[in-house]
């Protein structure tokens, strides 16, 4: 494993894979802002579990609070030199076949830097690829950040989260040395989930390459 950019993007490259080579690529995103965040704890816990590298050739890690995005502006679309530190994850997110968001609740909402980053996005990133939502609270609330992003976070990027998503409650004490009844029902649920995500990958990478999404005639979803 290596770092790119003091640890902004850890890329797992795994070329051996036990079920045959995949060409399937992963990233993996923390949507918190807090330094140490148990987001990034877990993301990177996903991204370690066999069960996940298995069914990719490359997994990559992204921490919105070590990229420091800038604040979306209309400085984005003429492409302002403060923009030039969105190229690197930009690109690694282009060639991802599939995605990952871990999402803890603030007050009952997503945090801004998680929102700002799928303003970021357009279809070039995420158009028609699949992403699994990780929701985490601290206590018993979870789901409110699942229901923001399927209201509103899809809409011009087209990204297609799939059906079943993952609610992380008492996060602290999960995914971490505590073998629970909990603890040990989400890691089964992980892994199902996870699986699934795979083979939605393989799946939305035929609708991709049909042509059939026009992103230059129909850029902008309805609402």
């Amino acid at each position: 494993m290596f770092i790119l950019r003091r640890t902004v993007c850890w890329v797992l490259d795994i070329r051996i894979i036990k079920q045959g080579v995949s060409i399937l690529k992963l990233t993996i995103i923390s949507g918190s802002q807090r330094p140490n965040s148990d987001s990034s704890r877990i993301g990177r816990y996903i991204s370690e579990q066999e069960f996940v590298s298995k069914s990719y050739s490359t997994i990559n890690f992204l921490d919105l609070n070590e990229l420091n995005l800038p604040l979306w502006n209309e400085g984005f679309w003429s492409n302002d030199a403060q923009w030039d530190v969105w190229k690197e994850p930009a690109s690694i997110i282009q060639q991802s076949d599939a995605v990952i968001v871990v999402v803890p609740e603030w007050g009952g909402m997503v945090p801004p830097i998680l929102k700002n980053f799928f303003l970021l996005c357009g279809p070039q990133e995420l158009g028609h690829k699949p992403c699994l939502i990780v929701s985490i609270s601290s206590g018993r609330g979870g789901s409110n950040p699942i229901n923001e992003l399927r209201s509103t976070a899809y809409k011009n990027n087209h990204v297609c989260f799939i059906p079943d998503h993952l609610i992380v409650r008492d996060c602290k004490k999960m995914f971490a040395d505590e073998d629970s009844e909990s603890s040990q029902y989400l890691e089964r649920r992980l892994e199902f989930s996870t699986n699934l995500l795979s083979e939605y990958a393989k799946a939305l990478g035929s609708v991709r390459e049909s042509g059939v999404a026009d992103v230059d005639e129909y850029r902008y979803g309805m609402s």
